[in-house]
């Protein structure tokens, strides 16, 4: 999501040495679950990190390149969908987000995401932490225009010349132990009220409830258990318990089905592991996923 191009000197000294691979990231389109760089750092390293220097790595680190919204401050994974994944669409951007951007108030990596959580007024949209932190904005997007695969078809993983979609070995296995890549997943690419009834049914269930999805899991927390699994590296994988605390996370963000349509539309299972877009069989840039790939 972010070029490597400027390393931070705080985040060296705090997470040890940091090896780029910027070459692999021509693009804008990575998803927030990958990162093309090598991370030698312990845990407890990690955890030590204060929050000015998680900031200054999310935003000098990550393969995706950050953009302005509308209001001119930074935001993650907020561009609209290719034209041709889109034809004919017209969407609206909120304007009203990043009121407790990430990127302008580095302590709120410490902030139970929990906490950002507003119902709908009559002068004020719903908002959560896709919105409030401006990191995967194009999730709370999606969710005001109704369609979740405004965000899924925005997020462009890029085929890596030697590596092809190799790069995104992390999200496939993420999305494989969530079960996002099940039949019933991606039949609901298209249906927003049945990917909302299903996300918080996931949401809700007693595995991602114990994990924190209604608690109060930090942004600093998510980076902890996501950095470690060195995501964006060919043949990267987070275990099990991670993908399920991603999950967790998601949900305490605001919700997870911005993430389930992405893995629906863009991932299949294959005999010999997974495929990405064209790998698999009948996919449509348009129309996503068949549900029997």
């Amino acid at each position: 999501m972010f070029r490597l191009t400027v390393v931070s000197t705080v985040a060296l000294q705090t997470l040890g040495h940091i090896e780029s691979e910027s070459d692999c990231f021509e693009s804008q389109q990575t998803t927030l679950l990958q990162h093309g760089f090598h991370v030698a750092a312990s845990e407890q390293q990690v955890a030590a990190t204060d929050a000015a220097a998680l900031s200054s790595f999310m935003m000098h680190h990550s393969p995706v390149i950050p953009s302005l919204d509308g209001n001119g401050r930074v935001c993650m994974l907020c561009s609209l969908p290719p034209a041709e994944r889109a034809p004919n669409q017209s969407y609206v951007q909120r304007s009203d987000c990043g009121n407790h951007s990430l990127f302008e108030n580095p302590a709120m990596l410490q902030v139970p995401l929990s906490s950002l959580r507003r119902q709908a007024t009559k002068g004020q949209n719903e908002t959560f932490g896709w919105c409030e932190l401006n990191v995967e904005k194009g999730c709370a997007d999606a969710i005001y225009n109704e369609d979740y695969m405004m965000f899924a078809k925005s997020v462009v993983i890029p085929d890596v010349p030697g590596l092809h979609y190799k790069v995104a070995s992390w999200d496939q296995y993420h999305c494989f132990y969530n079960g996002w890549l099940s039949p019933e997943i991606k039949a609901m690419q298209h249906d927003f009220q049945g990917m909302t009834a299903k996300a918080q049914e996931l949401c809700e269930s007693d595995a991602l409830v114990k994990r924190g999805s209604q608690g109060n899991i930090t942004m600093s927390d998510m980076l902890q258990r996501w950095l470690h699994a060195l995501p964006g590296l060919p043949g990267s994988r987070p275990s099990y318990e991670d993908s399920l605390f991603l999950a967790a996370w998601a949900c305490a963000m605001g919700s997870a089905a911005c993430d389930m349509a992405y893995c629906a539309y863009t991932y299949c299972k294959t005999d010999d592991g997974f495929g990405t877009y064209e790998e698999c069989h009948g996919w449509d840039p348009v129309k996503g996923m068949p549900v029997d790939s």
